[in-house]
């Protein structure tokens, strides 16, 4: 990444039970100074990250797959909301992007492409500065700063 000019920054994607939570903004030493996150119930846990600085996103969260067997929402513990997820299709978007402007959740994208070459679709999150490190991206979605791109997305 650094011979091209990408800059990479950690984060933790945590699932439940085809729920996911994308989480910025929490390093390693927090996560082994919280070993009572493994025993909580997943909106104290997501509202404790929150309360430690954390932005958290729910990702793709209409996503159905058959071994998910329902869809949760969690739009009091989360900073905001994928409304644009390119491997996806357009209603789990369209759906996403309700579910954020009626709860006033962040609007954020995401390509979702684990693998390179399976998809020409892309999206995520833009800027006028560039980010210097991740508590700075974190910042700048929080203040809004930050919106979602989408290129040859279904929405």
């Amino acid at each position: 990444a650094e011979e091209i000019g990408i800059k990479v920054f950690p984060a933790v994607e945590l699932s439940y039970f085809g729920t996911d939570f994308l989480i910025y903004g929490l390093d390693k030493e927090w996560f082994l100074a919280h070993p009572e996150i493994m025993d909580m119930d997943r909106s104290d846990e997501l509202r404790l990250m929150m309360d430690s600085g954390a932005l958290v996103i729910q990702a793709h969260p209409y996503r159905e797959e058959v071994y998910i067997d329902h869809i949760r929402l969690f739009p009091r513990c989360i900073h905001g909301t994928e409304v644009v997820n390119a491997s996806r299709g357009a209603f789990d978007n369209q759906m996403a992007k309700l579910y954020a402007e009626k709860y006033g959740l962040i609007e954020f994208a995401g390509s979702d492409n684990h693998i390179a070459s399976r998809l020409d679709r892309l999206a995520g999150m833009e800027g006028e500065e560039p980010i210097e490190n991740e508590l700075d991206f974190v910042q700048k979605v929080k203040n809004g700063q930050m919106k979602y791109f989408a290129e040859n997305c279904q929405i």
